[in-house]
């Protein structure tokens, strides 16, 4: 995903709607890299021990990150980079409050019957193409789950908004890192492969990576692509396996 903003940032150059050819933003954005590079790695251990007690203990780990986290951001006023503050277009006939749990109600509603439909549709293909359903998944799951805030990133980086854009990214990789692997370390058997070790070891390199620039300030454009080069690594590699 953040090699769509890389290529995005090279189209805002090109378009002369910024000046600058790396990325400029708030170095408090390296809080939520500083969560993901620690506890994800930290995924690849549960599946060592198969003891629910083992699992139990780390899914408490990790939803107390979460927590953590949100505690820490709004301590430290990283909501503050937010520059604008739109409201909800049916706020203009509905009281704001009742926009909101409509919106929680039936987004909640379509996850549930969306997540059925995806995961069918997963194990089909997986079943047709020959490919391990969990290695698929790593490729399909994020793609399908992150377009809203890739599609937002990509728009911001483009107009320059680069803290906006880096935001959008690090949102769903640290649920990933944090309240997600809690949800599923208390739900189901936890279990890893080679490809859920790739991702490991790539999400940990690329949050390093990202860490490091953010404290500096900037982020240069290659730092965006490495990600991305990961990712067409990891996809050759899953479908050489047939």
């Amino acid at each position: 995903m953040s090699g769509l903003v890389g290529f995005s940032i090279l189209f805002g150059i090109f378009k002369k709607k910024r000046q600058e050819h790396y990325a400029i933003v708030n170095k408090d954005l390296s809080l939520p890299y500083i969560f993901i590079s620690i506890l994800f790695p930290f995924l690849y251990i549960p599946s060592l021990v198969t003891s629910y007690h083992i699992q139990f203990l780390f899914a408490i780990i990790f939803g107390i990150s979460y927590f953590l986290f949100v505690y820490l951001s709004y301590h430290r006023r990283i909501i503050n980079i937010v520059q604008e503050e739109v409201r909800p277009y049916l706020a203009k006939y509905i009281q704001a409050s009742y926009v909101i749990i409509i919106q929680f109600v039936l987004t909640s509603i379509g996850l549930y019957v969306g997540t059925h439909f995806l995961i069918d549709a997963l194990v089909s293909i997986s079943t047709k193409v020959n490919v391990d359903p969990l290695g698929l998944s790593i490729i399909i799951i994020p793609l399908a789950t992150a377009i809203p805030e890739t599609l937002n990133a990509m728009i911001w980086g483009y107009k320059g908004k680069d803290s906006l854009a880096v935001s959008a990214l690090v949102g769903e990789k640290l649920l990933y890192s944090t309240f997600y692997p809690a949800l599923g370390l208390l739900t189901v058997e936890w279990i890893s492969n080679i490809y859920s070790d790739f991702s490991i070891i790539f999400t940990t390199i690329i949050s390093l990576i990202m860490w490091v620039y953010i404290r500096k300030k900037h982020i240069p454009l290659y730092a965006f692509f490495i990600g991305f080069l990961f990712f067409t690594f990891y996809s050759l590699y899953i479908f050489t396996q047939i």
